[in-house]
C-alpha cells in the first residue's frame, strides 16, 4: 500500500479497487471491490503470529495480551494505520477462526 498510494494519488496509477471489505484510509477515494461490482471478495494480507501446538494456553495468553493491546492502540497501530494496513488486534481465538475461515474460502 505505502509504495502504491503514492502512484495513485500522484495519477501515474490508477486504482481501480481495494481489496478490504472496507475502504482504506489512504485512498478513501477509491472504492472495495463490493462496491465496484465484486461482491463477496474480501482479502488483505494477514499477519499475526502462531504458536506450535501443545503451547499452554495461558503461555499463549501471556504473549498475546501485550501484542494485542500494541495493535489496538498507541503508536504502533498508527504506524501500521500509516502503511495501509487494518490492524485488529484479535484474541488467539479470533485469529484461529480468521485462519480457518480464511483457508475455507
Amino acid at each position: 500500500m505505502p509504495t502504491l498510494a503514492e502512484h495513485i494519488k500522484s495519477g501515474k496509477l490508477r486504482a481501480l479497487a481495494v481489496t478490504p471489505r472496507q475502504r482504506v484510509a489512504q485512498l478513501a477515494e477509491v472504492p472495495t471491490l463490493t462496491e465496484a461490482g465484486l461482491p463477496g471478495v474480501d482479502t488483505m494480507p494477514l499477519f499475526g503470529l502462531i504458536a506450535p501446538a501443545g503451547v499452554p494456553a495461558a503461555i499463549v495468553q501471556q504473549l498475546s495480551a501485550p501484542l494485542r493491546a500494541s495493535v489496538r492502540e498507541g503508536e504502533i497501530r498508527t504506524r501500521l494505520q500509516a502503511m495501509g494496513f487494518l490492524p485488529e488486534g484479535s484474541t488467539p481465538a479470533e485469529f484461529a477462526k480468521h485462519i480457518r475461515e480464511e483457508s475455507a474460502q
